[in-house]
């Protein structure tokens, strides 16, 4: 019995000074400020003998891999059980093959990820698009341009047709042959005219 105890105790020394042996890893994420439809890679720096990592967020789940990961924020805030925005802290840790054992290494320092919400898309429009537009206005334009020439053209036509057909002969003043006219003046004498003498009858009486 004593011999039993003595040998789970050495086996749990041997398996301490294994985990103390290997080396911390070192978290590295890129980029370290992304959306919810944007990726970031985790990059579980470790030694070549690990074949296995272990990636875990405070409060979280642990995701279980090979030791270099891309998540989508989406994927990393639902690890935390966080919502945007949001600051995810995630550490890292890998394990070595020993024999039927496989101790893990220390855990590496938090590494952040900054979690935004993505912007709200604007409708954006292609350039095919943007040409097919173009030519239809300028198809419309041309149309526009010719219908208007057209009834340009009529009403120039028109015009003077209308005028011709409505307008009234002019009145021909009657042409007089130039005649001499003779004006007849009566000249009045500023002298009075001469007293005509009187014709008296005289008669003489002689007495009886």
């Amino acid at each position: 019995m004593v011999g039993l105890v003595l040998f789970i105790v050495l086996i749990g020394s041997f398996h301490e000074i294994q985990i103390q042996a290997l080396l911390q890893p070192k978290l590295v994420v890129s980029p370290p400020v992304i959306t919810e439809t944007d990726t970031v890679t985790l990059d579980c720096q470790c030694p070549p003998d690990a074949f296995q990592c272990f990636f875990y967020t405070e409060g979280g789940e642990t995701k279980i891999s090979s030791c270099q990961k891309t998540l989508s924020g989406s994927e990393l805030l639902l690890m935390a059980g966080q919502s945007s925005p949001a600051e995810v802290k995630v550490r890292c840790f890998y394990a070595v093959s020993s024999g039927d054992t496989h101790p893990p290494s220390p855990h590496s320092e938090i590494s952040s990820i900054t979690i935004h919400r993505p912007p709200t898309s604007t409708p954006v429009t292609s350039t095919k698009d943007m040409m097919m537009w173009t030519l239809r206005a300028l198809a419309v334009t041309a149309v526009f341009a010719v219908t208007v020439g057209f009834i340009s053209l009529g009403l120039t036509l028109l015009c003077p047709t209308r005028r011709s057909g409505t307008e009234k002969p002019k009145r021909q003043e009657p042409q007089y042959e130039q005649w001499d006219i003779y004006h007849q003046y009566d000249t009045i004498s500023e002298e009075p005219p001469a007293s005509a003498p009187n014709k008296t009858v005289y008669s003489t009486l002689q007495p009886i």
